[in-house]
């Protein structure tokens, strides 16, 4: 056994038991999970090449706790550093009595909540710091996770969901330079402000990838203030070039499409700053994933701005699932009512407003030479299903199936519409959509309109 290579041996131990979904999860620094034990460490003493292996699958995934990271410097000494790939992070905030929970959080209640947030941040990133400074640190992908406090539960939902998490005094925190992903997951409880990320990646210079999920929440006027602080982060946001970005701004669109809808546009603007600045933003990129209320500036400037010619030269992949309304209030889509309380009947594209989106879309599109694949999509409603558009370059597999056997594994470029019966894109988009990796894979193209899809087809968005 002992003369087996050290990577076999590897191999060997991360299939021995560990927990349940020992593959899925990363291993509590604790050393239990759901309250048992690991048998992992006791295979260590078989031998030296034993114990190597299993600490490189212990630490190659890391469950970690704020209240825990005395430990994290203790157990994770400098030989196992080299053995991190992966770290979750869980921040504790301050607990609470059942009174308060009944409450809006007070001002002096949000600043130390945002005061713990912020140490706990650049505490574990102290440490970050100290295994790069040693040569110790490899590349490294980091998650962090919805934080939260011991005293939140359901009942205390007005109280977690009337507030974001933010970052106080940004400059103590330290630069570290061998982090390439970052995750943040900041909308499930308690809401994190969508602008941390942003803030934590100007000091990660190596960041390659940046995924995040937030919530919008609030009344109009938060919301609105929030959005035009996080446009002003992302123009001063650049990633590398060859980066990639998957954003879930996540706000549910009113269920009665009766209903009026209201702006979100600041006061006086003519566009939405923010689907402008995430425009320039994605230009460096090579794929850009996004879920969000956005408008035609998230292709194309508008008369209103002063700026250069769009370019994405590295794009391969676009995804964008916008909101049946745009950011000014007005809905992409138009219907008449079957019946007089019929609330989802919104099922076709809105010329007023969809036209000068897809218009938009399409220019972008003339400025992506290198794009494999791209979808719009858009969920209208539940009782009617998703509106969207799709294109595949040869060789790249559709995210879902249809009814024509292995044409998703075809040679020829493909182009799907899912817009209903009555709507159809002018000649300009139809024409540029159709042009699309024509110069370098050739002029045939397979162009089909499709019927309705809903929830009980498999989503498009499953690779997520």
């Amino acid at each position: 056994m002992d003369h087996l290579p050290q990577e076999i041996i590897n191999r060997m131990v991360i299939y021995l038991d560990r927990y349940s979904r020992q593959e899925q999860e990363g291993i509590p620094l604790t050393g239990k999970h759901s309250g048992k034990s690991s048998a992992l460490p006791s295979y260590a003493t078989i031998s030296k090449q034993w114990k190597e292996a299993v600490e490189f699958v212990t630490f190659h995934r890391l469950d970690v706790r704020s209240e825990d990271l005395s430990l994290l410097r203790t157990i994770v000494t400098p030989n196992r550093c080299k053995y991190v790939r992966r770290l979750s992070y869980k921040i504790l905030l301050p607990e609470y009595s059942e009174e308060q929970g009944k409450r809006m959080e007070t001002i002096e209640e949000q600043e130390a909540n945002n005061e713990v947030f912020t140490q706990s941040i650049v505490d574990l990133l102290s440490i970050l710091r100290q295994w790069e400074e040693a040569g110790l640190l490899p590349d490294l992908r980091l998650f962090l996770q919805d934080p939260q406090s011991p005293s939140d539960c359901n009942e205390f939902e007005r109280r977690l969901r009337s507030t974001y998490l933010a970052l106080s005094k940004i400059h103590r925190i330290p630069t570290v330079s061998s982090v390439s992903y970052l995750q943040i997951n900041g909308g499930y409880r308690r809401t994190t402000l969508p602008t941390v990320g942003l803030q934590l990646a100007a000091f990660l210079p190596n960041l390659k990838h940046i995924y995040g999920e937030f919530a919008e929440v609030g009344e109009q006027i938060t919301k609105t203030k929030m959005r035009s602080t996080f446009a002003k982060v992302f123009e001063q946001t650049k990633l590398l070039r060859g980066s990639a970005a998957e954003f879930g701004f996540y706000q549910e669109a009113p269920m009665d499409q009766r209903t009026a809808t209201f702006s979100l546009l600041p006061p006086g603007a003519l566009y939405d700053p923010l689907s402008a600045s995430l425009r320039v933003f994605s230009e460096n990129l090579t794929s850009f994933v996004l879920d969000a209320y956005v408008d035609a500036t998230l292709f194309w400037p508008s008369s209103h701005e002063t700026c250069p010619t769009p370019s994405w030269p590295s794009l391969k992949k676009l995804k964008i699932a916008f909101n049946p309304v745009a950011p000014s209030g007005d809905w992409y889509f138009v219907g008449t009512p079957e019946e007089d309380d019929d609330e989802q009947f919104l099922k076709h594209g809105n010329p007023n407003t969809m036209d000068p989106f897809l218009t938009a879309f399409a220019k972008a599109t003339q400025q992506m030479p290198v794009l494999d694949t791209f979808m719009l999509e858009c969920e209208i409603g539940y009782g009617i299903g998703f509106w969207e558009l799709s294109y595949y370059a040869p060789g790249v597999k559709a995210d879902w199936s249809g009814d024509w056997g292995d044409e998703d594994t075809t040679a020829v470029r493909r182009l799907y519409y899912t817009v209903g019966e009555v709507w159809r894109p002018d000649w300009f988009v139809a024409e540029t959509l159709r042009s699309i990796g024509q110069e370098k894979h050739g002029s045939e193209v397979i162009e089909r309109f499709l019927g309705p899809r809903s929830w009980s087809s498999k989503s498009a968005w499953s690779w997520l």
